[in-house]
């Protein structure tokens, strides 16, 4: 087994890993090394998971499928975690392709899988201040600034 960390260099030098094309009840089985998001294309953003075998290569599990997405935000794998997927295919009575993820979880760098649950909290950030609301302090002496004699006490 080889779940020793990526050489970055080799990982530069090396073409993009071969991506994941399962057939009903294949299975995906290694270390994750590497999660990046897609930039579009056909499909709306995804993440691509990149896991190496035990035999050493590294496979692109590109996350399009909808199902696929929500099993990977529900178990939310990080890097140099172990994970099995498996793709069930379109199972009877359904219309969607199917998967089942394991995460077998060592110490390992949390990633943000939110995006891709639809079922997550979405965070709620505050807006900044427009410009105009936020003042600076100004310098003693200069026009504006507070003087000594304005202050009542």
């Amino acid at each position: 087994m080889n779940d020793e960390p990526r050489n970055l260099s080799d990982a530069l030098d090396a073409e993009f890993p071969e991506g994941w094309r399962p057939e009903p009840g294949d299975k995906l089985i290694g270390t994750i090394v590497a999660v990046s998001t897609s930039s579009g294309g056909e499909y709306d953003a995804y993440p691509i998971v990149v896991i190496r075998e035990d035999d050493g290569r590294e496979v692109a599990c590109h996350a399009f499928h909808q199902v696929l997405q929500s099993e990977l935000a529900r178990a939310r794998p990080a890097i140099g975690d172990r994970v099995g997927i498996k793709f069930l295919g379109i199972e009877e009575g359904r219309s969607y392709n199917t998967y089942r993820v394991i995460v077998d979880r060592p110490a390992g760098a949390p990633v943000d899988w939110s995006a891709y649950d639809p079922d997550a909290p979405q965070q709620q950030v505050a807006p900044a201040p427009p410009p105009s609301a936020v003042t600076a302090p100004t310098a003693a002496g200069a026009p504006g600034a507070p003087r000594d004699d304005d202050i009542p006490f």
